[in-house]
């Protein structure tokens, strides 16, 4: 499916029923997924670690609550750039 078919699809479910979205958003539970993320594998097999609404929810409020984030401002994740083994971040690269 592209880009586009999805975009129409989306419009076209919305048009039949507008009051789905509403609706789905009323029906999560803190306890359901709102993210599954894999670990890398350096170590071992990729592992896949589950995020409940409640733990993203959690850690976003302690991150403002401690001044962390600003509202309405984007972060960037950099993670993967920063990681030991990249060639971009140790001391010796050219």
């Amino acid at each position: 499916m592209t880009w586009d078919d999805l975009v129409t699809l989306g419009r076209e479910r919305f048009g039949a029923d507008p009051d789905e979205i509403t609706a789905r958003v009323a029906a999560v539970k803190p306890g359901d997924p709102v993210a599954l993320l894999y670990t890398s594998g350096t170590t071992g097999n990729p592992k896949g670690v589950l995020l409940t609404h409640r733990g993203v929810l959690f850690e976003t409020v302690a991150a403002y609550q401690a001044g962390i984030v600003v509202a309405r401002v984007r972060g960037i994740s950099y993670l993967p750039l920063a990681h030991i083994a990249d060639p971009a971040t140790t001391a010796d690269a050219t």
